[in-house]
């Protein structure tokens, strides 16, 4: 969370530096996992947007973190739909992969960030992603094979509940 979420917080943060900035996820497990674990209170969207319209807040720009459009991405649309007229400006970005178009400048961002860990020729670099419970791994598995045509060969990405098996990605 604070390596990923909370950078791009911060990124925002210092982009705008002049307005308000707003925190909610809208999966109740993690909110509640993190006030459990860590004395932390997330908002949800709906607490978020309320305390918003209570701040005289306007314009709203929401820039969620999925990867896809999948199930909270959904529930994302769901939880905002009630609030749509009550704000001037109320703006949801897209995820970060909607169509194969999107791959290209994904890949050129993983293989040009310093962090990258080039795979040497008996090892695998394998990305993990949460997926979505809607079963919708499409764009999941065609970014995989996206790596393959990109020239990383090694390197592949799963979901924890990608139907392919660790054992036949090792193999």
């Amino acid at each position: 969370r604070i390596k990923t979420l909370e950078a791009i917080e911060n990124t925002f943060r210092s982009t705008y530096p002049g307005d308000v900035h707003s925190r909610a996820w809208t999966s109740r497990f993690l909110r509640s996992k993190v006030l459990e674990t860590e004395g932390i209170t997330i908002h949800s969207v709906s607490e978020s947007l309320s305390q918003l319209l209570s701040d005289g807040i306007q314009e709203v720009y929401i820039q969620p973190t999925f990867v896809t459009n999948g199930s909270e991405y959904q529930k994302l649309i769901q939880e905002i739909t009630p609030f749509q007229n009550q704000f001037r400006t109320l703006c949801v970005g897209s995820p970060l992969m909607e169509c194969e178009n999107d791959f290209a400048p994904i890949l050129t961002a993983i293989t040009d960030c310093d962090n990258y860990p080039r795979p040497q020729s008996d090892e695998l670099l394998l990305f993990m992603g949460h997926g979505t419970t809607d079963g919708e791994y499409a764009l999941y598995d065609k970014l995989d094979q996206a790596f393959q045509s990109y020239g990383l060969h090694n390197t592949f990405l799963k979901t924890m509940q990608s139907p392919t098996a660790l054992d036949e990605i090792i193999s």
